[in-house]
């Protein structure tokens, strides 16, 4: 299938209706989050649609979320076992499957080894923010033998500090500060924490891209208040440089 045109979206390009994150991209990570014009992604069939817009046949892998820190290994679920998904917010996979999980205004944080040998995808609202979901996710990798040393991540789109607003009783759980104008960068936390986690800076990139801001381009939970979802997935190049 022909690649749409691509434009810069904060460090990340647009193409066949995915946000995909051009270093991931040159690793030959197949990957995205999905835009609003490919549906609803709580449906099966606009899920494997998704996916095959970037070559993958495999059914992605997904959890039943609950804003936790909770990570899986995708060794330990089978693709088919839809009626049984692990309850976690993350994933990590050294294996050729489809890691996945839906957004709709929280953070869908990529984070891979540079070898291209393990590759992990994860959930963060403001709940699994203040619980340290990118620092859970750091350590996950040491499953894998990988230390932050050789880690890149990436933060897609999501509801920008322009429009989280939060009371004060969930500013209260980050560091002074975070929230201005009562309103809370998610971003900007989940960047903090990778870099506490000792993942280089110069290795983590953030999109601007707001969830909320922009009805044509995304679902918003915050905006509409309807059971519509995005998803972010992430499958391991078929031939990794570490391999």
């Amino acid at each position: 299938m022909p690649k749409a045109p691509s434009h810069k979206v904060a460090g990340w390009t647009k193409e066949a209706d995915l946000h995909v994150e051009p270093r991931l991209s040159a690793l030959g990570f197949r990957h995205g989050v999905t835009t609003r014009v490919l549906g609803n992604m709580k449906s099966a069939d606009a899920r494997r649609a998704a996916v095959a817009r970037v070559g993958l046949a495999a059914e992605p892998l997904i959890l039943n979320q609950v804003h936790g820190t909770a990570i899986h290994d995708t060794a330990s679920v089978s693709a088919s076992a839809d009626g049984a998904r692990l309850q976690g917010d993350g994933w990590i996979t050294a294996q050729n499957v489809v890691a996945a999980v839906y957004i709709a205004d929280c953070l869908p944080i990529f984070v891979w080894d540079r070898q291209g040998t393990a590759a992990g995808v994860f959930h963060a609202g403001w709940r699994g923010l203040a619980a340290g979901m990118p620092r859970a996710a750091v350590r996950a990798f040491r499953r894998f033998g990988v230390g932050p040393e050789r880690l890149s991540a990436a933060v897609g789109p999501h509801a920008g500090a322009c429009c989280y607003a939060v009371g004060p009783e969930v500013a209260e759980k980050f560091r002074p500060g975070a929230a201005k104008d009562g309103k809370l960068d998610l971003g900007l936390e989940a960047r903090r924490q990778l870099e506490e986690s000792h993942v280089a800076p110069a290795e983590i990139s953030v999109s601007d891209a707001c969830t909320v801001c922009s009805p044509q381009e995304f679902f918003s939970y915050r905006r509409e208040k309807l059971d519509q979802r995005l998803l972010a997935f992430i499958s391991l190049p078929e031939n990794p440089s570490g391999a």
